[in-house]
């Protein structure tokens, strides 16, 4: 059974209206982890789209934590479960990988 991982970046119900603001992602479909910034650690995914661009999930937290965010994204690119899907970051829960304090999606 293919995981997916889903992304929320709005911290409001009321804001859960627009675009591209609630996503989930193929676990197969990740291309890479790669520092974005100082304090910001990207996932790359396949686009959605089916074009050649990519889309790009991107985390905050402290530069001086940025290898137990890339522990804690790798473990969550490798998790499975029975449901088939598992939230990778919820603005609105505030449930957000070790050491990631924000979310933003950027689908192309």
């Amino acid at each position: 059974m293919e995981q997916y991982i889903l992304f929320n970046e709005i911290g409001t119900l009321a804001g859960l209206d627009g675009v591209n603001e609630t996503v989930m992602f193929p676990a197969s479909a990740a291309l890479g982890i790669e520092p974005c910034s100082a304090t910001n650690t990207c996932i790359w995914f396949k686009a959605q789209d089916g074009t050649a661009d990519s889309d790009k999930v991107e985390f905050t937290h402290l530069a001086a934590d940025r290898i137990a965010v890339y522990k804690a994204l790798v473990q969550l690119l490798n998790t499975r479960t029975k449901a088939g899907y598992t939230v990778g970051a919820n603005t609105l829960t505030g449930t957000f990988p070790n050491k990631c304090t924000a979310v933003a999606v950027t689908l192309s």
